[in-house]
């Protein structure tokens, strides 16, 4: 199965400022390659041979400091200012005819992509979304409590979880009608798709997200990457 795909890094990154004031997070190293690099990999593994970039700033900065993915096909889709997921994916998906594969470049996701792509061909919605499950332990204690303002209990740091969005999806082409010109969420547009009567489904993939978008998210994934290449023969 050979597919298009849509790379979404043209976010300006600045919950990781510094690190990101001179280059953009996808090209931050993680271990022995660039963030953008394991994204490419990934996709290539999942059998996508085509993939369009969207940035906002210079495509000459991908240019210089990424290396290539041999048998991934890439172009750039180049932004003069930020337009949000969904905006962006506007503006690089252009002329897009079949279906494709959008991805954040913000995320490392370790789970098959393959499955998932025949999930969205037997089902055929208007947009497919990889979630995966989460369990997170809450920062702050909880005061359950009435109107009457009697505490009913105390739960300290609770546990939550359930299925999130890990930032993939697959779409049909017909779902750009539904993102409006200018800076637009992805949230937002799922939405207009619902509001029209659309069907949108979630995938439960089975594997793991390291999440880059925060300092103390890169830093760990930096240490984490650091052993894997140290493991390397």
């Amino acid at each position: 199965m050979s597919m298009k795909a849509v790379l979404l890094a043209g976010g300006l990154g600045t919950r990781l400022y510094p690190l990101t004031l001179v280059l953009p997070k996808p090209l931050l190293m993680l271990g022995d390659r660039t963030v953008i690099e394991h994204i490419l990999e990934w996709l290539k593994r999942g059998g996508i041979d085509e993939v369009v970039v969207a940035v906002s700033r210079s495509p000459k900065l991908f240019e210089t400091f990424m290396g290539e993915v041999e048998g991934v096909k890439l172009r750039f889709a180049y932004s003069r200012e930020p337009l949000g997921t969904a905006g962006q994916l506007k503006h690089a998906a252009s002329g897009m005819d079949e279906t494709f594969v959008a991805v954040y470049g913000d995320g490392i996701i370790e789970a098959d992509l393959k499955p998932m792509l025949e999930f969205h061909e037997k089902n055929k919605p208007v947009a497919t979304i990889m979630a995966m499950k989460v369990r997170e332990k809450g920062k702050y204690g909880l005061l359950v409590h009435g109107e009457d303002m009697k505490l009913k209990r105390w739960e300290e740091k609770p546990v939550r979880e359930g299925w999130v969005a890990v930032g993939c999806f697959v779409f049909e082409p017909r779902f750009l009608k539904y993102i409006p010109e200018g800076r637009f969420g992805m949230d937002e547009a799922i939405g207009n798709a619902l509001e029209a009567g659309e069907e949108v489904l979630v995938y439960r993939a089975l594997g793991r997200f390291i999440d880059l978008g925060t300092k103390e998210g890169y830093y760990r994934a930096v240490e984490e990457f650091k052993e894997r290449v140290g493991r390397l023969p």
